[in-house]
């Protein structure tokens, strides 16, 4: 068998994998969240006068999760189909229209579902929406669903539906239609109570720009603050339910473009298809001025992630295609740095696509050189190790090691537990030869469980301080302007960490009122595209959600000037030091760093605690 043939065959069988994983995490994940979220709200609610609501959970939590989510299985069909019209309006779409929009597509359809499998055509779903949608379900061929929206239709050309149809046949041809689609019913449940809160908390909020008696004023207080704090905690349940997702998600889009360009048979189109639908997702979110719950709520199984086409549309005049896209498919970083992604980067899955198509003896698309990371894994040499070739795996060695440094400084928080157990453990080493050597003042550090409890709050905070002082240097008094930052862009070494200073003018956008108030949606509409911004407040989350705390939220639809630094990840990103709008009104000022010194303080004086009742 041909190692093309072997890779196809072995697709399905990594994805049965990925999807048994995916199920063991969600089943360990689900229930210690719900309940420590429990808790929370809670312990909050105790603090309030003349209100006290007591949130509980059942004891057979888990019994009643499986009971829930197997009916929900056999349920899939009818269950999107009940979710997709919570969002909106849709109808059935016909034949005729779809070959109307896309001559292709109908043929594709009929070749693989009449000939193949033997069933007539799926069924066929219009969303009345501007949103380039397209997703598909079903547990087999003869109940499977497709599901587009009118704006893919009046975005797209005819020859880019029916390349991502194809894309969506490939899920069905993985038998991959199933298992991601029925798990993402699950972060739906937060998601939509977050934004029932958010409505609910900014009806409040318009209450009490009104004169009111004292008790309702309490009443319409107390409603936003509840509304507030309900509401970050069920959108930081959707981003933890969501998490375990990713890694199928990722794993599933790879093996769809693969079936979906055997399908095709043509790789370019392909390629020119997930250009023009990122450009779709980027102008849908630029015209509706926020990031649409719809498209959030659906991102792990639509054929690319929102930050990818936010990130590919960014600054089109400054930089080639090629270069755009140099980051994605080249940088040995890129896999680690889109753990948080839905999708893999779209420049490694177009670097794939040329592939693909000079093995067919084309010319691609986009002209990209896909490069594998295996320079940051040091068990590389392990060849060189075997055949004696100590030369060769010394050199494999060191430059495994010196690539890896950089990533090491990017994660040193997280790598800072570790280097606290290991720390815990050295002073257990100490402990125990000091015992050997009758030294009693220090044998008492051997085995004590405090030891270990209070180096690893100690390791994090120490790695906070470090990855800080990094991530956030001094920035000089020179002018700076976004051309100095887009050159990150094409630097497939960057990380992060080095990030230039930049200044960008343009429009504020992102959701209203109270659905903002972590400052999970804020966009800058500038001349060079839409660009993510990351803001903090200086009291961190609990500055989020202070009420009468000036966030940018409130500067939302307006002209303004964002200084801060200009991030190159598998993602693209502004951390914002400073919102003022054009009249010199400020709305932050450095809060992220100042937020990382008190996190880093709380976890040094943590361990400080644990560890001083033991000397």
């Amino acid at each position: 068998m041909k190692r093309g043939a072997i890779a196809r065959h072995c697709a399905p069988l990594s994805l049965r994998l990925a999807e048994l994983l995916t199920l063991v995490a969600i089943a360990a994940s689900i229930p210690p969240s719900l309940t420590l979220s429990a808790s929370l709200f809670n312990r909050v609610c105790s603090y309030l006068p003349l209100w006290q609501p007591y949130l509980s959970l059942p004891s057979n939590l888990d019994a009643m999760l499986v009971a829930m989510g197997l009916p929900l299985l056999a349920a899939l069909p009818w269950a999107m189909d009940g979710l997709l019209r919570l969002q909106g309006p849709g109808r059935s779409l016909l034949p005729t229209e779809l070959a109307e929009a896309s001559p292709t597509s109908l043929p594709l359809l009929q070749q693989l579902f009449k000939q193949h499998h033997g069933v007539a055509l799926p069924k066929l779903i219009c969303l009345d929406s501007p949103l380039p949608l397209l997703t598909s379900y079903g547990h087999r061929p003869r109940n499977f669903c497709l599901v587009v929206s009118q704006g893919l239709l009046d975005r797209l050309t005819g020859e880019q539906i029916a390349a991502l149809l194809a894309g969506e046949l490939g899920h069905l041809q993985n038998q991959a239609v199933v298992i991601l689609p029925w798990l993402n019913l699950l972060p739906q449940l937060p998601l939509g109570i977050y934004a029932l809160l958010s409505r609910l908390g900014n009806h409040c909020q318009e209450k009490l720009k009104q004169p009111l008696d004292i008790g309702f004023r309490f009443l319409y207080r107390s409603g936003l603050v509840l509304s507030g704090l309900g509401g970050a905690i069920a959108y930081g349940l959707f981003k933890l339910w969501r998490w375990p997702l990713l890694w199928l998600a990722r794993g599933r889009s790879r093996a769809g473009d693969r079936a979906g360009v055997n399908l095709l048979q043509d790789p370019n189109a392909y390629s020119r298809a997930l250009l023009a639908y990122g450009q779709a997702l980027s102008d849908a979110v630029a015209t509706a001025e926020q990031t649409p719950i719809l498209l959030e709520a659906l991102e792990l199984v639509l054929p690319l992630g929102l930050p990818d086409a936010l990130t590919a549309s960014f600054a089109p005049a400054a930089l080639t295609r090629e270069q755009r896209f140099v980051w994605d498919s080249t940088s040995p970083y890129r896999h680690w740095l889109g753990l948080n992604n839905s999708h893999p980067p779209l420049g490694d899955r177009l670097a794939r696509l040329a592939q693909y198509a000079q093995r067919s003896q084309t010319p691609p698309e986009v002209k990209l050189t896909f490069q594998s990371t295996h320079q940051l894994n040091p068990l590389g040499s392990w060849s060189a190790f075997k055949h004696r070739r100590w030369e060769a795996a010394r050199q494999s060695l060191n430059a495994s090691f010196a690539t890896l440094k950089p990533l090491l400084l990017q994660g040193f928080p997280f790598y800072g537990a570790g280097l606290g157990l290991l720390l815990g453990f050295g002073l257990w080493a100490l402990g125990g030869t000091a015992s050997l050597f009758g030294i009693w003042r220090l044998d008492w550090v051997y085995g004590d469980l405090a030891i270990l409890q209070g180096c690893i709050p100690i390791g994090i905070g120490l790695g906070l301080i470090v990855r800080t002082n990094a991530f956030f240097p001094k920035r000089s008094r020179r002018e700076t302007s976004p051309a100095a930052g887009i050159s990150l862009l094409s630097d497939p070494l960057k990380l992060p960490l080095a990030a230039e200073p930049v200044e960008f003018r343009g429009r504020l956008v992102g959701r209203p009122g109270l659905a903002n108030w972590l400052g999970q949606d804020l966009l800058l509409l500038s001349e060079q595209g839409p660009l993510r911004l990351h803001w903090c407040s200086p009291l961190g989350p609990a500055g989020n959600l202070w009420p009468k705390f000036l966030r940018p939220s409130f500067l939302l639809g307006r002209e303004v000037v964002v200084s801060g630094w200009l991030r190159r990840g598998a993602t693209l990103w502004l951390d914002v030091e400073q919102i003022c709008t054009v009249s010199g009104g400020k709305s932050s000022q450095r809060g992220h760093p100042m937020w990382a010194a008190v996190m880093a303080a709380i976890a040094l004086l943590w361990g400080v605690v644990i560890l001083l009742p033991n000397r």
